[in-house]
């Protein structure tokens, strides 16, 4: 457990540090396009990657054009032939390493170090139903790390409370919802979201069963809102299911998985 306590250290220092340039040489570059050897990339101080390819004239060039120097071994990442590709974005995951993204600061350090170990470089955090002030509570958590200074942590996706009872699967029943008006408020406001001025808050993505009373109308307002809508864990027939993509659902939280069809 120290080890793991050490790397969730390192590992949180290195997710809340501030952009700085880096450059990486030597390395096996794998994308959709194929494969390419001695691949280099150089990013700026602010953390943008300015220029990549192969040649080592060019990237001594671009080095120094952003204050590197190509020589500094404590600067310039020497990737000795390993495989150099786009980090995992990650939409869905409830934790890691015996922890929930709904266990507070400390229980999103240790799961995002556990999937930032194996190459997940963004986040969106998915929490699970609970009642609603303790899932307002989290969204704000959420919301006050990112702000702290956490690239790396995109949002969150809230699975639940509005889900059908029928196709619950693991969620609380005692917690389901129907998205009525004023939850639906709640959860924006504890977000930091106002759509009335465009500013976007911190819930990046919500599943709702659209055939609840109140389903296809939180659709819109959460759509309305900048969030992106899942139908999911839902009894509802083609027709219903079709009405929640015309609202604005974009997105399926298990498809065919805790849903009829």
């Amino acid at each position: 457990m120290s080890d793991r306590n050490e790397i969730v250290s390192r590992v949180t220092a290195a997710l809340e540090g501030k952009p700085a340039p880096v450059a990486i040489r030597n390395a096996r570059k794998v994308d959709a396009r194929g494969e390419r050897r001695g691949y280099w990339v150089v990013s700026d101080a602010a953390g943008v990657i300015m220029a990549a390819g192969t040649g080592e004239g060019t990237f001594e060039h671009c080095c120094r054009t952003v204050g590197l120097d190509p020589a500094d071994r404590n600067a310039v990442i020497d990737a000795e032939g390993r495989i150099l590709t786009p980090g995992y974005v990650d939409i869905h995951a409830h934790g890691a390493w015996e922890k929930s993204f709904d266990d507070g600061p400390d229980g999103i350090d240790v799961a995002r170090a556990g999937h930032a170990v194996h190459g997940t470089t963004r986040q969106v955090l998915s929490l699970i139903t609970n009642p609603v002030d303790v899932i307002c509570r989290n969204i704000r958590t959420v919301r006050a790390t990112m702000e702290s200074g956490r690239p790396d942590i995109l949002g969150c996706h809230l699975e639940g409370p509005f889900l059908a009872l029928a196709r619950k699967g693991a969620h609380d029943p005692e917690c389901l919802k129907d998205p009525v008006p004023d939850i639906v408020d709640k959860m924006l406001e504890a977000s930091g979201a106002d759509p009335a001025s465009g500013k976007l808050g911190c819930i990046r993505q919500i599943t709702i069963a659209p055939e609840l009373p109140h389903g296809i109308d939180a659709i819109r307002r959460f759509a309305a809102a900048g969030v992106v809508p899942a139908v999911g864990h839902c009894d509802a027939d083609y027709a219903t299911a079709c009405r929640g993509f015309d609202a604005g659902a974009g997105i399926m939280t298990h498809m065919f998985n805790a849903m009829n069809g």
